[in-house]
């Protein structure tokens, strides 16, 4: 997560667009609910747009096996 971020940063900065989207199963998973991810952007330092796909379809989609994917 902490390279993820100084990647983002660095990145951004020459123009790429970055955004995260977290695709977890709160219910199985409550640490992972979009408020405790509120927090770990914060904690974390992202500077991107982070977004929650609460369908788990963006997963899907690429066919995310595990998080970080």
């Amino acid at each position: 997560a902490d390279a993820l971020a100084a990647f983002a940063a660095e990145y951004q900065a020459k123009g790429l667009a970055v955004v995260g989207i977290s695709s977890n199963d709160v219910g199985g998973y409550p640490a992972d609910s979009p408020e405790q991810m509120v927090a770990e952007a914060e904690a974390r330092g992202y500077v991107f747009p982070y977004l929650y796909d609460e369908t788990q379809g963006v997963a899907k989609a690429y066919q995310a096996a595990c998080t970080p994917d």
